[in-house]
């Protein structure tokens, strides 16, 4: 394992860092040192570690955008996954690659941008002497996921292609066990794939040809439609549903199909007790996406709270959502990591849209560090915490809870709570709902992510031109969807989106 390792380091050293520029700051991805001068050229050098090296230069560039920056470089970071790829191309120059290094090589060839060599090794990979039926789904499903990557700059030239190659897998059949397991993985990376590149219409096809395929597959298999987190592939295929003709009305079949398919065998349960488990898991997952996904279209009421921050009147206020205003509304506690970096996003688009409201609501905990504290004192010092530390000015909609100290030492709340997790119910963290100027729910996200406050930007963007309203000129090319940026070699790079 040691001498694994070590090998490993030394062949990342291919690279010196890279440095990307932008207009707000740099951003350095940090590279491994070399030992000796130049490679051992008794070291192989396979192609299996330079797709986990290129992949892991793209995982580096999306950890190098702290939450707080205000750009968020989407095509810097394509650029150098694509100069990495690059160099391991170069480096593999006069290297065997055969069997399952060719389809190592096929993904470090698409991500260095050179289609017609990925798809040559592609060919040559099916073209092998007796390969099984399940190598074949195997080299079908990775080319299908190499081409249908999301947020793809050249989505409409690889897409087909990866068409192509779901055709091939479709008429391969089941290819041993597993093999259906490998066509749904296949159609949920479509369904990204369509979903970022705005074609809905596809992700509904691809959407329930998953759900079908879904009850189809091992029982442990499903996870990857049932995965547990918010945002998942059911949230998109409903969505799109929504956005297609007619889709709607099959949104309950499918939730339907969907809720068999948790059903773990009776069997299988009897041999292993997990079954059951996974299945409950399965089944609480997919009815927070359905409640979540009903909630679209409904009008949930007027928020109230106890106490307002950033606002001309900071006590207890309703706040109306028809009165014609888009809004957008998350809701997180100022104990949640993830849900003060969605803040941080919020008022990037509080920034962005000046016609738009942002309201983020939250709670008082009854704790501050290890003391106890009343409701007003706890809101006094989130205030300072808000408004001086973390420079918020949108408006905080903070209900002050009153709680009591049980005989265990668990602070309980009492009295009076908050409207905001019935009517607006916090089904991940954070939560957001985007309201049209009706105070209808128009999408509902669960947790935080650089593309998802994209996705609200865009929804944002929609409404505004729907109701008639001005969008920003300065929003379409805002640095909170991407940023035209340079790399150390002084390349330009335009924007992908």
């Amino acid at each position: 394992m040691r001498t694994t390792m070590a090998r490993t380091l030394v062949v990342l050293g291919v690279m010196s860092s890279i440095t990307v520029v932008t207009g707000h700051a740099q951003t350095n991805y940090p590279s491994v040192s070399q030992y000796g001068q130049g490679l051992p050229t008794t070291i192989p050098v396979w192609s299996t570690q330079a797709v986990v090296s290129v992949g892991r230069e793209y995982q580096k560039g999306e950890e190098s955008i702290a939450a707080r920056r205000a750009d968020y470089p989407r095509d810097s970071i394509r650029q150098t996954v694509e100069v990495k790829a690059h160099a391991w191309l170069a480096r593999l120059e006069g290297t065997p690659i055969s069997g399952l290094q060719q389809d190592a090589y096929f993904q470090v060839a698409a991500n260095a941008d050179e289609v017609a060599l990925a798809r040559k090794y592609i060919a040559a990979r099916l073209a092998a002497p007796g390969l099984s039926a399940a190598d074949r789904a195997y080299t079908y499903e990775t080319a299908i996921e190499t081409f249908a990557h999301p947020g793809d700059p050249k989505a409409a030239e690889h897409l087909p292609i990866a068409e192509e190659y779901l055709k091939q897998l479709i008429l391969l059949g089941p290819a041993g066990p597993g093999g259906l397991s490998r066509l749904l993985f296949a159609h949920l990376a479509l369904i990204r794939a369509y979903y970022e590149a705005n074609r809905p219409a596809d992700v509904v096809r691809h959407g329930l040809a998953a759900v079908e395929l879904t009850a189809k597959v091992p029982f442990k298999a499903r996870m990857a439609m049932f995965d547990g987190t918010m945002n998942s592939t059911h949230e998109l295929i409903v969505d799109a549903m929504i956005r297609v003709l007619g889709g709607r009305q099959k949104i309950a079949a499918k939730n339907a199909a969907l809720e068999r398919a948790t059903v773990p065998p009776a069997d299988s349960i009897a041999l292993d007790s997990s079954f059951f488990w996974f299945g409950k898991s399965y089944r609480e997952t997919l009815d927070r996406q359905i409640q979540m996904a009903e909630m679209v279209g409904q009008q949930r009421g007027d928020i109230i709270s106890n106490y307002w921050i950033n606002t001309a009147d900071t006590g207890a206020h309703t706040v109306r959502v028809n009165d014609g205003k888009i809004r957008v509304i998350e809701i997180g506690s100022h104990t949640c990591g993830i849900c003060l970096m969605g803040l941080d996003g919020l008022q990037r688009i509080h920034t962005a849209f000046p016609t738009v409201e942002t309201i983020f609501l939250s709670w008082t905990i009854g704790t501050w560090g290890n003391r106890i504290l009343p409701p007003e004192e706890e809101a006094g010092l989130l205030t300072d915490m808000y408004k001086k530390k973390r420079n918020v000015t949108l408006p905080i909609a903070l209900w002050r809870q009153q709680r009591t100290q049980g005989p265990d030492g668990d602070l309980m709340a009492i009295g009076d709570t908050s409207t905001f997790f019935s009517r607006y119910p916090e089904l991940g963290k954070p939560q957001y709902y985007v309201l049209d100027g009706t105070g209808t729910v128009r999408r509902t996200f669960s947790t935080w992510s650089r593309d998802i406050e994209r996705r609200i930007v865009e929804v944002v963007q929609h409404l505004l031109r729907e109701s008639g309203q001005t969008v920003p000129s300065s929003s379409a090319s805002t640095p909170i969807v991407s940023t035209t940026s340079s790399i150390t070699s002084n390349t330009r790079i335009t924007t992908d989106r």
